[in-house]
């Protein structure tokens, strides 16, 4: 309901990274102010899924190898406020318990929620560690870690000076947390901040509003661009050079491919590229099989 807490998680951490936009539609889809878009994805992330899955098992199995009965596996959480509450309370009892390695530990500060893939107990505190099935750290990764840590943190837990990854080619990186941890904690109160203040509004997010930054290719971007004949339609088109366009006016496929004249900071030769790249796809467009047109 409108008066629920709302409680984000790592996931979403992670979309808004690469989707602010996409994000606050979750929102009004979770309200009910507009409709799911389907993600044509989905059968893929079933597989990457599956993937990642084999991937924590084999760390799974070293880190058992590697601490012999010193592994303790937790449940998954009841999805209620209660219920992650008493999850966190069992993680925070299974920390003391002289347990080398947790898996699947659950973290929860009222508003947030992530599920660890281990924390492994070192003499510095307790190591957060994630499998991803990628070859090189990326941001959104990075910041779960952080989210992990950090959450262990507050609740007065001492945490080790490094968090890790353990990547698809099975390399083990580690990355100081003094550098992780502000990063989080910046993008944790900008998700906050957007969360509440569009909850607030009581208005479905409208696609152009540069309070949010958009990728513009997700599949929730892209039922938005079909629809605003966005110039993103058009191929080569660079996000710079679309603000100057929509500065000068010119804010759809079609209106690029019909003007005419000079537009501020755009070179004359590129616009001339992209107002014929237009007209090519607009006339695709009218006879999709009239065989593919080029100049």
């Amino acid at each position: 309901g409108d008066d629920a807490r709302l409680v984000i998680s790592a996931s979403d951490l992670r979309t808004a990274s690469d989707c602010e936009f996409a994000l606050v539609r979750q929102l009004d889809v979770l309200l009910g102010r507009a409709d799911k878009v389907e993600d044509p994805r989905d059968p893929m992330l079933a597989r990457v899924s599956a993937l990642g899955d084999q991937h924590e098992q084999a760390e799974l199995r070293r880190l058992s190898r590697e601490h012999p009965g010193g592994v303790r596996h937790l449940p998954s959480p009841t999805y209620s406020p209660e219920g992650l509450a008493r999850a966190m309370a069992e993680t925070l009892d299974a920390l003391s318990s002289g347990v080398a390695v947790l898996s699947q530990a659950t973290l929860f500060d009222g508003s947030f929620v992530g599920r660890a893939d281990f924390l492994e107990n070192t003499p510095a505190g307790w190591l957060v560690s994630d499998t991803k099935l990628a070859r090189h750290a990326n941001v959104p990764a990075l910041l779960q870690i952080g989210a992990y840590a950090a959450l262990l943190e507050d609740a007065g837990a001492p945490v080790a000076p490094v968090v890790r990854l353990v990547l698809g080619d099975a390399a083990i990186r580690d990355y100081p947390l003094a550098e992780v941890l502000p990063v989080y904690r910046s993008r944790r109160a900008r998700l906050d901040g957007i969360l509440a203040e569009h909850r607030e509004c009581g208005q479905v997010a409208r696609w152009g509003d540069d309070r949010w930054m958009a990728c513009g290719s997700c599949a929730t971007c892209s039922v938005e661009v079909e629809t605003a004949r966005d110039l993103l339609l058009v191929a080569g088109l660079r996000r710079p050079t679309r603000r100057r366009l929509h500065d000068a006016g010119i804010s759809t496929i079609d209106e690029l491919a019909v003007s005419t004249g000079a537009v501020p900071e755009v070179r004359s030769s590129i616009l001339e590229r992209l107002r014929a790249q237009a007209r090519l796809q607009l006339a695709q467009e009218a006879d999709p099989l009239g065989g593919v047109r080029h100049e």
